[in-house]
């Protein structure tokens, strides 16, 4: 039950968005948006005492954006299965680059996607990222203006180590 009244949080600060725009949300203006509407949904764990990323499908209404990672899978995920991707290499099918510690990956940045973090992301296109485990740090894609923060708890720090979110 909790993770549906998380998701239904989301969807109603996205609704919020969509209708009254931006107001004085915390934006990741350097964090570009492709203007493909996925709308996927998925947290993305920095594995502790690794250097893999999990991406994840939490909330019944999450998808992965599967296609491009492996020629065999197409499309997303149906709604409603949990599925996780351990990726432990490049990800190179487009996207914004991703640093954990050794590990560069690409994700997908298209406008209408979700994100939610766990774990310390050292790079994350020039912000360093520590999304709490319990309640993830998300971010919802608005092209044109960047990574808009929706709810959650950690902290983002700028390429000049100013911090810029702290819940």
């Amino acid at each position: 039950m909790r993770l549906i009244s998380k998701q239904a949080f989301e969807d109603i600060q996205i609704q919020i968005i969509k209708s009254i725009g931006i107001s004085d949300r915390i934006i990741l203006s350097e964090i570009p948006v492709n203007s493909i509407e996925r709308g996927c949904r998925y947290t993305l764990e920095a594995i502790k005492n690794s250097s893999l990323l999990l991406m994840s499908t939490d909330y019944p209404c999450d998808t992965l954006p599967v296609k491009g990672i492996w020629s065999s899978l197409e499309g997303v995920r149906p709604r409603g299965e949990h599925v996780s991707l351990v990726i432990g290499a490049p990800y190179l099918s487009g996207g914004i680059d991703v640093r954990l510690s050794s590990l560069d990956a690409k994700i997908h940045n298209t406008r209408g996607t979700v994100w939610r973090f766990k774990g310390m992301f050292q790079y994350f296109n020039g912000y360093t990222i520590n999304g709490s485990y319990n309640d993830p740090l998300s971010f919802y894609l608005v092209e044109n203006i960047g990574a808009v923060y929706l709810h959650g708890k950690g902290t983002v720090k700028n390429k000049n180590g100013k911090i810029i979110l702290n819940k």
